[in-house]
């Protein structure tokens, strides 16, 4: 069985839960959560309103040709301001990697210390601990192993959310 839960973080209710599991593994003493792209910064986004650290600050790191207000400005803000600030990564899940390694690179530029990356799941790796030698969380994983759910429960949880008709979850068979 696997379960498809992308669409729930576009979605407000079923956001906050995810910020409430994401927010439960950031470990003490972090400075900020980088990001990269809408559900990276969706999720950041939401973590930031949940956390009881009001100084929990989000570095958004840019998409290769991604424009915006910013321009240069922001990561020389970064560099500036992110030096020796301890960091976690977010993202919904690890697909290719290639993500991780794109904030991995400008957080070393930004001389951040990523502490751990935490994302949703690692499609393909369900049992990985570790990215490149940095601590890695799969928040659905380790809800499932705290309280002994399967994938079905955490999308039935999800599911009592109600997702307007058209972004249901949904459970795809084997």
């Amino acid at each position: 069985m696997e379960v498809s839960y992308e669409n729930s973080f576009f979605i407000s209710e079923s956001v906050n839960k995810w910020a409430h599991y994401f927010n439960r593994f950031i470990p003490n003493g972090i400075d900020g959560i980088i990001s990269r792209g809408s559900s990276g910064c969706s999720i950041a986004t939401a973590i930031l309103t949940v956390s009881t650290n009001p100084e929990l600050r989000h570095f958004y790191f840019r998409k290769d040709g991604e424009d915006s207000h910013g321009g240069s400005h922001t990561a020389y803000l970064y560099k500036r301001e992110g030096e020796d600030k301890k960091v976690v990564i977010v993202d919904d899940f690890i697909q290719t990697g290639s993500t991780l390694d794109h904030l991995l690179r400008h957080a070393e530029e930004s001389k951040m210390i990523v502490v751990a990356i935490i994302v949703g799941r690692h499609n393909g790796n369900e049992t990985a601990t570790e990215y490149r030698g940095i601590k890695l969380i799969q928040v659905e994983r380790e809800i499932r192993n705290e309280q002994s759910w399967d994938r079905i429960t955490v999308a039935s949880m999800l599911k009592d959310c109600k997702l307007p008709e058209d972004e249901q979850l949904f459970i795809l068979e084997d």
